[in-house]
């Protein structure tokens, strides 16, 4: 008999006589190993354990008026096996079993359901879940399985609601700062401030680094307001043009700890450019590219209340990789930050569409007073957009065959002016769509074929 140590799941060879041999049976202690030839060996064995998985920070992120994208974070070590997710009605409390199966508590299926292989630790990201009712709560229910078993359950609450997409105007810093612990700093930071052709300068030896950082930008936003995006403009220039000096951008929850970036932007102000430039970084609905850090948010986007910080604010920095020395001059660096807020009051729903074929107008009604509607005319099978529909365009930008807008004063029915004259062959569709302070409602079409509007003359023979 021989005696192995070994580890289960690692790759073992057995010196031993039996090449043939292959694991009968395993068990906490010893592994029993036999083969062609009579006997066994005896292993003793280290059992590792699987971690049960942990999953915290479930987060149902805004992506359309009624629809959302949730994500749950993967505990450092237990980045495998299944993530499940689960929207369900207000206060449904489900079991393991059927946040697994796509189920309610009473075993019906989940407003939503879905589930992914967990690839890493950190944040993971389901596909977004649409078609939900706005001013409705929603429990969303995530678990993680794995052969160390289930973790417990976590709950995420959302409530879809109408956002209007509104923007700060260019932001400049209160307060600057700078760092010269990479061998070169920004002397006269504080002419970050305003835009006036005088510069933060530095001068950056070889292997030489330099950080300005900006912050207190007094943002304001409201609350409850969900940050879509966040643009940066940096003005600024380097009287000699050199690709070896790399420039960066970083938003910050704190920046004058420049330790604590969160999310980055590569090569922002062009250094190929010898004179003063503008350069804009970031977008109004894009995040940055970036892992989430603690306060940030979720996919690139800080939240409202760390954006109202007045430690919040972007670093600035230069690093020059070549031999020669080389300069570079900040003008400026100011914000702009895109938001969305809750309007309080539901967008317009329209009803009833139709065409009166005997006046030849349309109609359609709407239960909200104040507002735009609009109409266009197509053929039947186009469905132009939102957009389209407003610019009194069919799906492929070109003119419709009539439209028109209205103002709205009263909820009801609204009739438009008459349609002469249809060109093209019917059938045709009309496309409504009312637009309040609350946003655009849902486009409602309406498919008809008209009467003639000069019916055929009726002939009569008459017999002498």
């Amino acid at each position: 008999m021989t005696n192995r140590s070994v580890r289960v799941g690692s790759v073992c060879t057995l010196a031993s006589h039996d090449t043939n041999a292959v694991i009968s049976s395993v068990s906490a202690g010893s592994v029993n190993i036999g083969g062609s030839s009579s006997g066994f060996i005896a292993v003793s064995t280290e059992i590792l354990s699987i971690p049960q998985p942990v999953i915290y920070d479930p987060n149902v992120g805004y992506v359309s008026n009624t629809g959302c994208e949730p994500s749950v974070t993967v505990s450092y070590g237990t980045g495998s096996g299944t993530l499940y997710m689960v929207a369900v009605p207000f206060g449904d409390t489900p079991s393991v079993a059927q946040i697994k199966a796509g189920q309610r508590s009473n075993g019906t299926p989940a407003i939503a359901s879905q589930n992914k292989t967990v690839t890493s630790d950190g944040t993971n990201t389901f596909s977004p879940v649409t078609g939900l009712t706005l001013g409705t709560e929603y429990y969303f229910w995530f678990l993680q399985s794995n052969g160390g078993g289930d973790s417990t359950p976590v709950l995420a609450t959302y409530t879809p609601q109408n956002y209007i997409a509104q923007s700060t105007s260019w932001l400049s810093p209160g307060s600057t700062g700078a760092d010269g612990s990479y061998g070169a700093t920004f002397t006269n930071h504080a002419n970050l401030k305003v835009e006036d052709g005088s510069y933060a300068s530095t001068t950056l030896g070889a292997s030489k680094g330099a950080i300005a950082f900006t912050y207190n930008y007094n943002a304001n936003l409201p609350a409850g307001a969900v940050v879509n995006g966040i643009e940066v403009r940096i003005k600024g220039m380097m009287p000699v043009a050199d690709a070896a000096v790399l420039t960066q951008a970083y938003l910050a929850v704190d920046a004058s700890n420049v330790s604590n970036p969160i999310a980055s932007s590569s090569n922002v102000f062009a250094p190929e450019l010898t004179t003063t430039n503008t350069v804009f970084v970031g977008g109004s609905t894009s995040g940055w590219a970036t892992t989430y850090w603690g306060g940030f948010g979720e996919y690139g986007k800080p939240n409202a209340a760390t954006v109202n910080n007045s430690t919040f604010g972007v670093v600035a920095t230069g690093y020059n990789i070549g031999a020669t020395s080389r300069t570079i001059n900040l003008d400026l660096v100011q914000m702009k930050v895109h938001y969305l807020v809750a309007s309080g009051e539901p967008v317009a729903i329209l009803s009833a569409p139709g065409y009166n074929s005997d006046a030849r107008y349309p109609f359609v009604t709407t239960d909200s007073s104040t507002g735009t509607i609009y109409y266009v005319l197509v053929p039947d099978g186009d469905t132009p957009s939102v957009a389209q529909i407003k610019l009194g365009q069919k799906s492929n930008g070109y003119a419709a065959m009539a439209w028109e807008s209205k103002s709205v004063t009263s909820a009801g029915v609204q009739t438009f002016n008459a349609i002469d004259g249809m060109e093209g062959e019917p059938p045709y569709k009309l496309w409504f769509v009312h637009t309040t302070a609350s946003g655009d409602s849902e486009p409602l079409g309406y498919s008809f074929t008209p009467a003639p509007s000069n019916p055929p003359p009726v002939l009569f023979w008459a017999f002498p």
